[in-house]
């Protein structure tokens, strides 16, 4: 009976350990994402007409040089 508490015990540390790690992985993916793939998706989507994605892309590649 002793055995099964500390599987339960260990089970629970684990969990503590690995979710909040995996959890940071999937948020730090996300914000990895390059500003133009994001234009791209967003003028894909239909979300901004050409004219405003030609724009926001000639002000994304003044900014990086």
């Amino acid at each position: 009976m002793m055995m099964y508490w500390w599987i339960l015990i260990g089970a629970v540390v684990l969990a503590a350990i690995l979710l909040p790690v995996s959890r940071w992985k999937t948020k730090n993916e996300n914000n990895l994402e390059e500003p133009l793939q994001i234009l791209k998706k967003r003028y894909a989507k239909g979300e901004i007409s050409k004219d405003e994605f030609e724009e926001q892309k000639s002000i994304l590649k003044k900014n990086r040089s």
